[in-house]
């Protein structure tokens, strides 16, 4: 299948399902489970940008109550059988082809021998392929021990608190909470405001709101520089909404929360209509989703 046709095959797939959540009610389209995020049960790491997006979507659909997943011939090698009729899930990966200057494609072998200045100088052609994954719930036989771990852990209210706080304090951001009936990020003056703590009806809701302002923070130049001053309602400017939304979404997986995915009709109709327009968006969307939520995170590191 060539590049542009899976780009075109993942668009569909994601229209689909935001359809489908759509027309549920207005439910949250993703759930990204607390402490799980989609992962390889074999391989024990976490799958990231798009396919974060993809298998958590097909969890929260499915009402899966395990987060990981893996191949058949990954399922057939641990003397478990994927159960009759499942339907599996795509995955994707991208990946690089190098060619000399006769037009000659590299082994990976050889590249992995080579100085980055000899790779520079080669030609490169960005490659995009899919793999099928199943849910361990779709899995008969698995050991034991790659999935009793596998629930949904929920932290404490304090610990949450406090993974949350320091994820905000650590960022370097300058954030402002007040009483106010508006959160948002001010590009011109690189500030965020958010309402206080005690306008929200849940803790975590706070925090929610403010990792979806953390992640726009991170579009500033002198962060990842992403085009943030978009005019409301344009195709960039929904994007940037479905990227702080991912964004907060992982931030929230990652101290062991839910993070629903809005269920503001209006935000779901926009994405479709960006969605049906241009079938890179949603891949591109949720890779610049990853990379803040890395940035936002490494924040944290290094103060540690």
């Amino acid at each position: 299948m060539k590049t542009n046709e899976l780009y075109q095959k993942i668009t569909d797939e994601i229209v689909k399902l935001l359809k489908k959540q759509l027309a549920g009610g207005g439910q949250s389209w993703i759930n990204l489970k607390g402490n799980c995020l989609p992962h390889n049960l074999t391989t024990a790491k976490n799958y990231s940008g798009i396919n974060t997006l993809i298998l958590s979507i097909y969890s929260s659909l499915k009402k899966y109550e395990h987060n990981g997943w893996l191949t058949f011939n990954q399922a057939r090698k641990l003397n478990a059988k994927v159960k009759p009729g499942a339907k599996s899930a795509p995955v994707y990966y991208f990946t690089f082809v190098y060619k000399d200057s006769k037009g000659k494609t590299i082994p990976p072998a050889k590249i992995a021998t080579m100085t980055k200045a000899e790779i520079s100088v080669l030609d490169a052609y960005g490659i995009i392929k899919s793999y099928a994954v199943f849910n361990a719930a779709q899995v008969e036989g698995l050991p034991e021990n790659l999935t009793s771990n596998d629930l949904e852990i929920t932290l404490n209210d304090f610990e949450q608190d406090q993974q949350a706080e320091s994820i905000l304090n650590n960022s370097t951001a300058t954030i402002y909470i007040k009483k106010s009936n508006e959160a948002f990020y001010s590009p011109n003056e690189d500030i965020i405001v958010l309402p206080l703590r005690e306008q929200f009806p849940k803790n975590m809701k706070f925090y929610e709101v403010a990792f979806h302002e953390l992640s726009h923070w991170t579009a500033h130049e002198s962060r990842l520089n992403r085009p943030i001053k978009n005019k409301f309602g344009s195709a960039a400017y929904a994007k940037e909404e479905l990227i702080a939304e991912l964004g907060a979404a992982f931030l929230m997986a990652e101290i062991g929360c839910e993070k629903l995915i809005t269920d503001n009709a209006a935000y779901i109709q926009s994405w479709l209509s960006v969605l049906n327009n241009d079938p890179k968006i949603v891949i591109s969307a949720a890779a610049k989703a990853q990379k803040a939520a890395n940035y936002i995170l490494m924040k944290s590191l290094q103060a540690a």
